[in-house]
């Protein structure tokens, strides 16, 4: 839980997440041997750079404040604090863990929204925009269970019948 935090923090704490989770995605997707996860991995790299870009925007046109800085591990997404995992996860084509990792990122980042969305004292029009970027955010999580799904149906792990 964050506490104390400003307007501001809470954008840059955003800002840091989506920009490590498009880095990490991006990194993915070239370790990836599968076609289709690789460019699913791609695909997530865009959304969070376009995520980033629009909190980097917010944070451009707000008016410098001091702020709490989170530490380099709460910038940090999910995929980088486990990154030995993944990498492994990867190596050994365990494509379903590789996937329940970013379901599990996903699942973070919108946590993160919604202690954001928390915060008293809040601005108005900062809680709108994050509230817009977190239905944007749940969609991306939405996504990565459809996937995980179909993924767990092709593999056998899912019965349907």
């Amino acid at each position: 839980m964050m506490y104390g935090v400003s307007a501001t923090s809470i954008l840059y704490f955003l800002f840091s997440k989506h920009e490590d989770a498009s880095s990490q995605y991006k990194q993915m997707g070239e370790r990836l041997d599968d076609q289709t996860l690789s460019a699913y991995m791609h695909e997530l790299e865009q959304f969070h750079s376009g995520q980033s870009n629009g909190i980097r925007k917010l944070l451009n046109d707000m008016s410098p404040s001091p702020m709490p800085m989170p530490d380099n591990e709460q910038k940090k997404s999910l995929l980088s604090r486990e990154q030995s995992a993944v990498w492994d996860a990867i190596a050994q084509k365990e494509y379903q863990q590789v996937l329940d990792f970013v379901n599990q990122n996903e699942h973070a980042i919108s946590a993160t929204y919604k202690e954001g969305l928390h915060i008293d004292g809040l601005p108005e029009g900062i809680r709108e925009m994050l509230k817009e970027l977190h239905q944007r955010e749940m969609k991306a999580v939405l996504q990565t269970e459809r996937y995980k799904t179909v993924q767990d149906i092709q593999l056998g792990n899912i019965p349907t019948g």
